[in-house]
């Protein structure tokens, strides 16, 4: 089953005005993560970036759940060494099941993962390797890379020089 992380972590809402969903106004994120650690760690990054984050710990979870509400994820964090079945083995079954209408981003991350292991994760189609660790300025700077059009909706600013 999926978890919430928790809140928002905001001051200051844009003035946003004519938006007819709340997903409009969000950055939800499903993080398949099978260490608990890990998966907290990853929710309070994202926190941090003003997005929402939802949990599950396998890929059969992970699976069940896009199934079930597709267009609810702006991104997917995928753990790579999932004790089920591996991300990259999922990852075909997971572009099947999201919409056809408008891209979700699917990101690798994985603490052990070889040169050749992330040329495969692009080679199928993964838009990003996440090496496990990584900081909220990375985090921040990738979910700007692949979801431009929410870019503003980030809520941690890195100053770039």
């Amino acid at each position: 089953s999926s978890q919430y992380c928790g809140m928002v972590l905001t001051k200051f809402w844009p003035v946003m005005k004519q938006l007819e969903k709340e997903e409009d106004i969000v950055i939800n994120v499903l993080v398949v993560e099978d260490q608990e650690t890990n998966a907290k760690i990853l929710c309070l990054l994202l926190e941090l970036l003003g997005c929402i984050a939802s949990v599950v710990h396998t890929a059969e979870e992970a699976l069940a759940l896009i199934a079930q509400a597709s267009n609810q994820f702006d991104l997917i964090l995928l753990d790579i060494g999932l004790p089920d079945r591996s991300g990259i083995e999922i990852f075909p079954e997971l572009q099947r099941l999201l919409p056809k209408d408008h891209k979700v981003p699917v990101l690798a991350v994985s603490a052990f993962l070889a040169e050749e292991a992330q040329e495969h994760c692009y080679a199928i189609g993964m838009d990003e390797v996440l090496s496990k660790p990584f900081t909220v300025e990375r985090l921040s700077r990738v979910i700007e890379k692949h979801l431009p059009h929410k870019a503003d909706l980030i809520t941690f600013r890195v100053e770039r020089t």
